[in-house]
């Protein structure tokens, strides 16, 4: 399990139970709670999302536009920004079922700082590689 929490409330997203080609996510904080199951269809998947944090992790300095990452059905998405002052900025999207007479859609964003991103992407790797062994 890993989490990305945000500096600026209780809110924080959580990657967990990592098994058999998928993982849940949490998206949570005051007034908010969703949980889904994240199919990502094979190791070179994971391994695409695992990517995404690591390149997250290069970065020194805050930068121009936003680096996306998408699921492969789509339930999960991530957009991350960074400020200039260094706020990197996660928006954060769960889909279920989209399409569906019974979908529903929650969005919103966990603020962090640049610095966090190396700590966050360590934790990443702990994550995809321990479960995917």
């Amino acid at each position: 399990m890993f989490s990305i929490h945000s500096v600026n409330s209780d809110r924080e997203i959580i990657f967990s139970s990592y098994q058999d080609e998928q993982f849940q996510v949490e998206f949570k904080g005051s007034g908010i709670t969703a949980l889904i199951g994240v199919w990502i269809g094979g190791k070179d998947y994971s391994q695409s999302l695992n990517d995404f944090f690591q390149e997250l992790a290069t970065f020194t300095n805050p930068w121009k536009g936003s680096k996306d990452w998408e699921s492969l059905e789509g339930e999960l998405s991530l957009s991350v920004t960074c400020a200039t002052l260094g706020q990197a900025i996660f928006l954060v999207e769960i889909h279920y079922r989209a399409g569906s007479p019974e979908a529903w859609l929650v969005q919103g964003s966990i603020v962090t700082e640049l610095g966090q991103l190396e700590k966050i992407a360590r934790e990443a790797k702990v994550f995809f590689e321990k479960e995917s062994a």
